[in-house]
This record gives C-alpha cells, structure tokens and sequence, in this order.
C-alpha cells in the first residue's frame, strides 16, 4: 500500500479540496493522510477545522480519520 499526503491550509472543506482529495483517494493502491496546518491568528480553529474535515470527508473509504 503506498501512501499518499495531502497539505492544506484549508480553513474549511470546499469542493476544491474535495476534489483534491478524492483524487488521491483514487489513485490504486493507496492510503490518503491529510495534514491539515494551522495558525494561531486564523478565524477557525483546529478542532472545529479537524472536525469539519472529518465530517466532509467521512464517505472517503481509504482516508483514516
């Protein structure tokens, strides 16, 4: 199984993201990690941004959570 990581700065999922994503979730032979960054000044915060990629992202069979 290869692995396959994904870097976002992403403040909330969009359908961009999504689509990223999903593009790396079908690659064969695959498992995606999203490495999701945060900053102290950003309006969202990183448990509300975890939980709402975890959220869009739940139906992806090969994204751990």
């Amino acid at each position: 199984m290869l692995n396959v990581i994904v870097l976002m700065t992403a403040l909330l999922p969009t359908t961009g993201h999504a689509d990223l994503i999903k593009f790396a979730a079908n690659l064969p032979g695959t498992e995606v990690w999203v490495l999701i960054n945060t900053r102290s000044f950003e309006p969202i915060g990183h448990d509300e941004r975890l939980n709402a990629f975890r959220e869009h992202f739940a139906p992806v069979a090969n994204a751990p959570p």
